[in-house]
């Protein structure tokens, strides 16, 4: 899986204009590290019942 992300261009006036422009930039950045952790579990849990679904294949 890939990600494509664009920069976001700062385009602040005043410092508070800026620093509003960063913290707006790092709740996206949590975002997204928390969907990738999401799509990890996923992943994982699909390799879980692959596993067990091979267990009970080869088990029988």
């Amino acid at each position: 899986m890939t990600l494509s992300v664009k920069p976001i261009p700062i385009q602040a006036t005043t410092k508070q204009d800026y620093l509003a422009q960063i913290q707006s930039v790092e709740m996206q950045r949590i975002k997204l590290r928390a969907l990738i952790e999401q799509a990890e579990e996923s992943r994982f849990e699909q390799w879980e019942n692959m596993e067990a679904d091979l267990d009970a294949i080869f088990h029988e």
